[in-house]
């Protein structure tokens, strides 16, 4: 899929992952390099919920890893603009997981990129597909970049 197509994009916390920890030969890795090299070159924005964030830094604190930690931190204050969740944001997941029967978090993942008009979604769960509101990319069902 052409990402240059799309100026903001939000990342589920399975497709930060793969760029995280990835294995280099991983084509889920290769293909969110290709997003991070796209936010270095100012094509697109990378968007993520605060649930994200949370999601990204249990393992770090659970296993005590400063360094992972200060990874994670370094990840989203250099590629990505953290969204502020509201009122609005909670009704809109709330909706979205009776809606679609996703678990809250996702929902509430989701509910925070419709709330910011971001123009797709990165991730890999396939009960995301049944949102139609938004464009969604399935790192599995993409090619090798």
């Amino acid at each position: 899929m052409d990402l240059t197509v799309f100026r903001r994009v939000l990342l589920d916390t399975s497709a930060c992952i793969y760029f995280l920890d990835g294995t280099p030969e991983s084509i889920r890795h290769r293909l969110m390099v290709e997003v991070i090299e796209l936010v270095e070159r100012d094509r697109i924005t990378v968007v993520l919920s605060p649930i994200t964030v949370a999601e990204l830094l249990v393992l770090p604190i659970r296993e005590h890893s400063d360094e992972a930690e200060a990874l994670v931190h370094l990840f989203v204050a250099s590629c990505c603009q953290v969204m502020p969740a509201t009122t609005e944001t909670a009704a809109f997941a709330a909706a979205l997981r009776c809606e679609h029967g996703l678990r809250l978090p996702d929902a509430f993942i989701l509910a925070t990129g419709l709330e910011h008009s971001v123009d797709t979604v990165i991730g890999n769960d396939d009960r995301w597909k049944r949102v139609h509101q938004i464009t969604y990319i399935h790192l599995d069902d993409e090619p090798d970049p």
